[in-house]
């Protein structure tokens, strides 16, 4: 065989490789692509949910499908159906995560609407006799007074700011701002020499 047929067949050789590597490529697209919208898919359809009660979780689940994009970017096709499974698995560990998250703040809420709602009321009522007396009791001055009114209308509104995020199912905001109320409350509460329930401290 001369040196030119060597180099002919070399060179045939080398294509025929570089055909049969194309081909299994373009086989293996399709299958890529699939797998990859449908982990896409997974994660959107988690991510508002995820975003209020597992943004860390989230935050993992997204890099990981950002490397898939960019293996599949890269036609590195077999990665992606390989490592797509993996990702559903994380996905499905994020759902558990939000769920376990909502349950445990949807028991802090519930607790905090059974008591704090007649809370706020007890101390509207004392607010409401001690504007209307014409001598405030011992050690009660106008000013303490005034705060406590304030105290009062900053409670309201963010027991409506709580009411309204756990309306729109955004617990982690709900309970925070109950959790404030609560702090507002006791406070007010001893400024009007009220006594404090003990589920204020907690």
């Amino acid at each position: 065989m001369t040196p030119t047929m060597t180099r002919k067949t070399a060179w045939i050789l080398a294509l025929a490789a570089a055909l049969l590597l194309f081909a299994a490529c373009k086989d293996l697209k399709t299958p890529a692509q699939q797998a990859l919208d449908s982990v896409t898919a997974a994660v959107n359809a988690v991510t508002e949910t995820a975003t209020i009660y597992a943004p860390q979780e989230l935050a993992k689940v997204q890099n990981a499908l950002t490397g898939l994009q960019q293996a599949f970017g890269m036609k590195e096709y077999q990665k992606v159906i390989d490592q797509a499974p993996q990702l559903l698995g994380q996905v499905d560990a994020l759902k558990g995560a939000v769920e376990a998250r909502k349950s445990e703040l949807g028991t802090a809420w519930n607790a905090l609407t059974s008591g704090l709602p007649g809370v706020v009321d007890a101390i509207k009522s004392r607010v409401d006799i001690l504007s209307q007396a014409k001598k405030l009791p011992a050690g009660m001055t106008p000013d303490m007074l005034a705060s406590a009114q304030q105290g009062l209308a900053d409670m309201t509104a963010a027991w409506g700011a709580a009411t309204a995020a756990a309306s729109a199912d955004n617990l982690v905001d709900a309970v925070a701002k109950g959790d404030q109320v609560k702090s507002m409350a006791a406070q007010v509460m001893t400024s009007l020499g009220m006594q404090v329930p003990p589920a204020l401290a907690n």
